[in-house]
């Protein structure tokens, strides 16, 4: 039975009571796994951990709340869900020390971030003979499971040195790769990824591995054309879509009217720059794509903390992902009630261009579905008076 947070308070509530204290060590590691946990408090812990060391126990705490939040994820139904969640908003620079200061933790993340970014050969960087040669060729959740048994192998082999603190240490490594959305960042076939050959090649839904809500909220220009490759008019473009099918050639990627990405992955919003490094995943890709090579003369890389913020995940979780839910929401039913400002807010937090916004604003304001080219359905004219209005009553809205 799961004892992370449920569909309701009082579901949470009575699992936290009744399952939580009588956890064992090895029933926490599972509930760990499988994205299981509740964030653990002074009054609220399993009471095997009264006889730990503090540190230890601190150490629990914090990958409770790591494992709750990647569990919040796995568990939204509905994109509009992804935002909240209050266990990654409120995760710390100092839980995060703690996390990546343990053995194998931070070099088997960054292995995981170049495997998938650079779809490295799983065999030869994992050194097992048995496993899938590419990260996209995943169809069901037993393969992803042998890749993290051969990656606790390869922790064990180079970092950890012992079986049980390798795999708390992949366990840890997984729950922040699935946190930070990396998986479904690269997993697109437009750029700058590029690394698929067809829809049907993309990663499958699998718990805890690829989040489709999620995915759809990145890339809504894929999902727009897979959907109308199925004859699917799929949001508030579907129809119009579907109509210019029937053009030789003709497809949303190429006209362009949705962004290829609509917001990056956790590690890249999180403040590093550092000489070459833009971003906090491009220090993890960097030193994956080192230990990938030679993991017997690399060294983990090492973080300088004085360029991460306290409270690091926060505003991605409370700006960017509602950004991309109210921008997405458009997409899909057509319909804003919002304000104008709030509406250029979330455009300026996603960094939009303005072709994306102008094609978000005709869905709100209605399409000629007939028409070959996107336009507003009262006409070129009527279209420049309402941006011309627009920009009076909300200046931010192409800022």
């Amino acid at each position: 039975m799961p004892v992370g947070p449920g569909s309701s308070p009082e579901v949470a509530a009575l699992l936290a009571a009744v399952l939580v204290k009588g956890l064992s060590p090895q029933g926490c590691q599972e509930a760990e796994r499988n994205m299981d946990l509740f964030p653990f408090s002074s009054t609220l812990k399993p009471d095997f951990l009264a006889s730990l060391p503090p540190k230890e126990q601190e150490e629990w705490a914090i990958r409770s709340q790591l494992a709750a939040a990647a569990g919040r994820k796995r568990r939204a139904m509905t994109y509009g869900e992804l935002p909240k969640n209050p266990e990654a908003a409120g995760f710390t620079k100092e839980g995060l020390m703690v996390l990546l200061g343990k053995p194998g933790v931070l070099p088997a993340l960054a292995l995981y971030v170049a495997i998938i970014n650079d779809n490295l050969n799983l065999r030869a960087v994992l050194q097992n003979s048995g496993l899938l040669e590419s990260f996209y060729s995943i169809k069901n959740a037993r393969e992803v499971e042998a890749i993290r048994e051969a990656m606790k192998n390869w922790i064990k082999a180079y970092f950890a040195h012992d079986l049980t603190a390798a795999a708390d240490a992949e366990t840890i490594a997984w729950n922040l790769l699935y946190l930070s959305n990396v998986i479904e960042w690269n997993d697109s076939e437009l750029p700058p990824h590029n690394r698929l050959s067809g829809s049907a090649n993309r990663i499958p839904s699998i718990a805890g591995v690829k989040h489709s809500q999620l995915w759809m909220m990145m890339h809504p220009e894929e999902k727009l054309q897979a959907q109308i490759s199925g004859d699917n008019a799929w949001g508030a473009l579907g129809e119009w879509a579907l109509n210019n099918m029937k053009h030789p050639g003709w497809a949303p990627d190429k006209e362009d009217i949705l962004p290829d990405t609509m917001f990056e992955t956790l590690f890249h919003k999180m403040a590093y720059k550092k000489g070459k490094f833009e971003s906090f995943y491009d220090f993890l890709l960097i030193n994956g794509k080192n230990l990938a090579e030679d993991p017997v003369n690399t060294l983990p890389g090492t973080v300088d903390w004085s360029k991460i913020g306290e409270i690091p995940f926060a505003s991605y979780h409370s700006d960017i992902l509602n950004a991309a839910v109210t921008v997405l929401d458009v997409i899909i039913t057509g319909q804003y009630k919002g304000s104008w400002e709030s509406l250029g807010n979330a455009f300026r937090t996603l960094c939009l261009d303005r072709r994306y916004r102008e094609t978000v604003l005709l869905v709100k304001q209605g399409i000629n579905v007939q028409a070959k080219n996107l336009c507003y359905v009262k006409g070129r004219f009527s279209w420049s008076l309402f941006l011309s209005e627009l920009k009076g009553v909300a200046p931010n809205i192409f800022k």
